[in-house]
């Protein structure tokens, strides 16, 4: 028996626990904060993309699949990359920022 009030935290997918967002894959980091901004907490996210149908966990996990990608692959003013990939396992590390170019 669930307590009365407490039916959307059983974890089945009522509408009124999920928040749904639709963004843009040509624009998906600048949606993306946008989305940050408006998220609303215990709620779980479904997204879908601009013009298409899906939606559901699919079209969410490519979401963040993709923002990941567009994280990984940033670059700074300067068209530095700001992440280097380590060629062993894969993983992100910093990239090393000469001090001088922090004050110019």
């Amino acid at each position: 028996m669930i307590p009365e009030g407490r039916e959307g935290l059983r974890g089945g997918n009522t509408n009124e626990s999920k928040q749904q967002e639709q963004v843009s894959r040509e624009d998906i980091l600048t949606d993306s904060l946008g989305l940050m901004e408006r998220l609303e907490k215990r709620k779980q996210l479904d997204i879908n993309f601009k013009g298409e149908v899906g939606t559901g966990l699919g079209p969410t996990y490519e979401f963040f699949t993709l923002l990941a990608e567009c994280i990984q692959n940033a670059k700074d003013a300067k068209g530095n990359k700001l992440w280097i990939v380590s060629s062993d396992d894969g993983c992100l590390f910093p990239s090393p920022v000469d001090a001088k170019s922090l004050t110019e």
